[in-house]
């Protein structure tokens, strides 16, 4: 970024993988969505892709059982305790104060538009900011801090669990040929994502929705 700080943003572009005709039709759909959107609002680009393309895509995928896939380019991931620093220096720089271990745990919106918000922090003691602007950025708590301003915020916690392994030689191999990561792949059939982490795999399956928390 601008300031130099390593955020461990990488766009390798991802990959949603197709194993039957139900899949395509569903992707022929996402596809048509992604279009719409990106002609309002812009972003990556999405095509539609081959077994082969894939395989030249991601050359560790076995495409066998593989009838397409929704190729979105410089769709990536960033590691978020680096970029939630950079915004919390940059704010600082400009002037802003960071409250640490507090909890927003009310939101009420006067008639002129601003915003008191109680917040409640480590010896249990509560106090008032004023705003002009209140930005939910809360993350995993997102949908309980719109609830208190009383608007609904489409966003859901989903406990899951993932596993990093230790290096791959191939996925080793294709960083030094290449200088990037391979695509982060998505398969909706196997209920997993899989992407690069150093030169290893992180591999983050999602259970059965009977068993999801």
């Amino acid at each position: 970024n601008e300031e130099g700080l390593l955020l461990s943003f990488n766009q390798p572009g991802s990959i949603r993988l197709l194993q039957n005709e139900e899949r395509v039709k569903e992707a022929q759909y996402t596809l048509s969505k992604s279009k719409l959107y990106q002609g309002l609002f812009g972003g990556p680009e999405m095509h539609y892709v081959g077994p082969e393309d894939v395989k030249r895509l991601h050359p560790l995928v076995n495409t066998e059982g593989i009838v397409g896939a929704l190729y979105t380019e410089g769709d990536g991931h960033i590691d978020p305790t680096s970029v939630t620093n950079a915004f919390a220096n940059k704010a600082k720089a400009a002037g802003g104060r960071i409250f640490e271990h507090s909890e927003v745990v009310g939101l009420d919106c006067k008639p002129d538009g601003s915003w008191e918000v109680t917040v409640r922090v480590a010896g249990g003691e509560t106090h008032v900011v004023r705003a002009a602007r209140v930005v939910n950025c809360a993350g995993l708590w997102a949908e309980r801090i719109g609830n208190l301003a009383g608007i609904h915020t489409p966003s859901v916690v989903l406990q899951h669990q993932y596993v990093i392994t230790e290096t791959v030689p191939e996925v080793k191999a294709y960083h030094e040929k290449h200088g990037h990561q391979l695509p982060v792949l998505r398969d909706l059939e196997g209920s997993y994502y899989l992407r690069d982490e150093g030169d290893g795999i992180l591999i983050g399956p999602y259970e059965n929705e009977d068993l999801v928390q």
